[in-house]
């Protein structure tokens, strides 16, 4: 769906996406994954963390099946500035069924007081 006036205009868009993996190869990713976390600059208990969420996540995805198929919805807003179309709104969802609470990677790149 797009509507716009002279100056402005509304994207919105929906669709799926479809993700086909192996098993195998998703193991094989996750190995190479917690290799990775061993050679970062962590401290052990947070490179155990990062591990064993990995695993948790590759047996949760893995219990999905091979091929998974999922909805998205991208919306975004455009305003003209200088006879250009400028992105001034841009958002990408999809179902997301994990709580995070800050363990993300980005996480402990914030410094803690």
């Amino acid at each position: 769906m797009v509507d716009f006036n002279e100056d402005i205009a509304w994207v919105v868009i929906r669709g799926t996406m479809e993700k086909v993996i192996s098993e195998e190869e998703s193991f094989e990713n996750t190995v190479n994954k917690i290799k990775d976390i061993f050679n970062k600059d962590l401290d052990d208990k947070e490179k155990l963390f990062n591990i064993r969420r990995r695993i948790a996540e590759t047996f949760k995805e893995n219990a999905k099946g091979e091929d998974c198929i999922w909805p998205f919805r991208l919306e975004g807003v455009l305003i003209k500035e200088n006879n250009k179309w400028v992105f001034k709104y841009l958002q990408f969802a999809y179902p997301f069924n994990y709580i995070l609470e800050g363990k993300t990677e980005a996480a402990s790149l914030i410094k803690k007081n």
